[in-house]
């Protein structure tokens, strides 16, 4: 097993999430396993429930995209279903009377599948958009694949509760349109803006959907709170007016609520990208540029004096202390 295969490997992603590759290369006959060898792969471990590092795993998607042409991805996204992904969320759906909980449930749920993807629900010109970003940069090897088969994916989700030919009116990705002239005929039916800061469709919700069901007001509403901010936080426009807007609140009322139990939304949200940073630092093999790019901040500089306020120590001072 590769080094970066550690299972103390921060961004990991379940082998379930590979399994659709697995069925359709056996069914056409591609041979997934010399591509996984080539990457020096466990074989062994990848047609099983377990946790790879989620780099490792992009790697092999490229690899399979060189070998079996671009459209892999794609082909694979457009079909799968979310009982080849996950049997214990597909029963969840199967619970689900509505779109709008439907979404609910995929969000609350993406990261029992990985934990580098974060998915979430936001009005923007007027219209609802389903949205998603990864931990990684589009220029990672197998980063276009892997976004393109999470786009569909969601979006073979969504069909499951409007219709089974449905497609989004809008959609935005990450990935540049240097792939553009490969796509599908089909897919000229939904306008797509490429390059953009996220991954994102438009999706047929009410006007009325509230993104995360209402919190109860009980002893663990602040718990819950603190969960999704630790979602969040990576998240570069992060702010208090963002998330407030996603729980349906007023951030007046929001900070009220935190501060019942002596807690605010700037201290949790930097309190969670301090504990994502230092275990960032950890691995030797992420740059400092890089560790500030994941935990949220586009500008390192801004990460470094956030990082030395968190611990008196800079960021590369900090990993020598850590590493020694």
């Amino acid at each position: 097993m590769k080094s970066t295969s550690s299972t103390t490997d921060i961004i990991l992603t379940s082998t379930m999430n590979i399994w659709p590759f697995i069925d359709y290369c056996e069914k056409k006959g591609f041979d997934w396993q010399a591509v996984a060898e080539e990457c020096e792969l466990p074989v062994e471990m990848m047609d099983k429930k377990h946790w790879l590092p989620t780099k490792d795993i992009m790697l092999f998607l490229y690899g399979l995209e060189r070998r079996y042409g671009y459209l892999v991805g794609i082909e694979i996204g457009r079909f799968v279903t979310v009982k080849q992904l996950s049997p214990e969320l597909d029963s969840k759906v199967q619970q689900c009377g509505s779109l709008s909980e439907g979404i609910q449930l995929l969000v609350s749920e993406m990261p029992k599948l990985n934990n580098h993807v974060i998915v979430w629900t936001e009005m923007l010109d007027d219209k609802w958009w389903l949205c998603h970003r990864s931990a990684f940069r589009d220029s990672t090897p197998g980063f276009e694949q892997a976004e393109w088969f999470r786009t569909l994916a969601m979006i073979n989700f969504c069909r499951r509760f409007i219709d089974g030919y449905w497609q989004p009116e809008q959609a935005k990705l990450v990935s540049s349109d240097t792939n553009a002239d490969k796509l599908p005929v089909s897919f000229t039916k939904t306008q797509i803006a490429f390059g953009q800061t996220f991954g994102a469709f438009t999706v047929p919700l009410p006007d009325g959907f509230h993104p995360i069901p209402e919190q109860t007001r009980d002893a663990n509403w602040h718990h819950s709170v603190s969960k999704l901010i630790d979602t969040y936080a990576p998240l570069p426009w992060f702010n208090i007016k963002w998330f407030s807007t996603l729980l349906g609140m007023t951030p007046r009322t929001l900070q009220r609520n935190l501060g019942q139990q002596g807690l605010t939304f700037r201290e949790l949200r930097d309190n969670s990208r301090r504990d994502h940073a230092i275990q960032l630092l950890s691995q030797e093999d992420v740059s400092t540029h890089e560790v500030a790019w994941r935990v949220g901040y586009d500008d390192l500089s801004n990460f470094n004096r956030a990082f030395r306020k968190w611990t008196g120590y800079t960021a590369p001072a900090y990993r020598r202390k850590m590493l020694s």
